[in-house]
């Protein structure tokens, strides 16, 4: 039996939020003709993500903005560093994060 491994983005949870069988139908690589409003709506997000970003790496010095392609116990144990572009698994369950800023743990 294959097993499938499901990518958990921003997108897909959106769809969730607002109809399951859209997300379902995107887990599974299958899209509709978007509309121009989506098309408009992609746009935006992807500008804000952009300056978001912009803003956040110029609040942290270069050694204190760290670009890791998959996320560890030891990437997150550092405390006060922008971890940015990053990906996380966990079993069955994988998520990308555009920014993270990692705190103690009380």
């Amino acid at each position: 039996m294959s097993h499938t491994k499901w990518i958990i983005t921003d997108e897909i949870f959106e769809s969730y939020i607002n109809c399951k069988y859209k997300s379902h139908l995107k887990l599974n690589n299958q899209r509709g003709k978007k509309t121009n409003y989506e098309a408009l709506q992609d746009r935006l997000v992807s500008e804000f993500h952009t300056m978001a970003k912009t803003k956040l790496l110029a609040e942290y010095p270069n050694e204190q903005a760290l670009r890791i392609p998959s996320l560890n116990k030891i990437t997150l144990r550092k405390v006060g560093t922008l971890i940015i572009d990053t990906f996380a698994e966990h079993g069955d369950l994988a998520c990308s994060f555009e920014a993270l800023l990692p705190t103690p743990v009380k």
